[in-house]
């Protein structure tokens, strides 16, 4: 019998059949290159760390700064790429905000992680 930790989905999976048709339909409308994409511009720590922060709200340039610990180059690298892939924006001319697709990817990446770390027990 699998317990399981507070806050982990219960193991259910569907038939095999079921699974084969449910993939083709998850998989019928996927763009492949906006969602490397996607996935690139959170597949960085540091990126993750500054998606955390604006979680919190808006924060200027000098706040993430601080937050993160990173240098102006790589701070600015790193917002390119969220900015970029839509899930940071500008709020005011120096203050950065999340976006609500941003979000809902720092909720899936709560979400994975929280999954992750549910583990058999004996």
């Amino acid at each position: 019998r699998l317990s399981r930790s507070p806050g982990c989905p219960p193991k259910q999976f569907p038939r095999i059949q079921d699974r084969e048709k449910l993939s083709r339909r998850f998989f019928q409308g996927l763009d492949p290159d906006s969602t490397s994409r996607l996935l690139a511009a959170v597949s960085h720590p540091r990126r993750i760390h500054i998606l955390k922060v604006l979680l919190g709200g808006p924060a200027c340039y000098r706040a993430m700064a601080k937050a993160t610990g990173l240098k102006a180059g790589p701070l600015y690298h790193h917002l390119s790429e969220l900015r970029s892939a839509g899930l940071i924006g500008p709020k005011t001319r120096d203050a950065y905000v999340i976006t609500r697709k941003g979000q809902r990817i720092a909720f899936l990446i709560l979400a994975m992680q929280k999954m992750s770390s549910c583990r058999r027990k004996k």
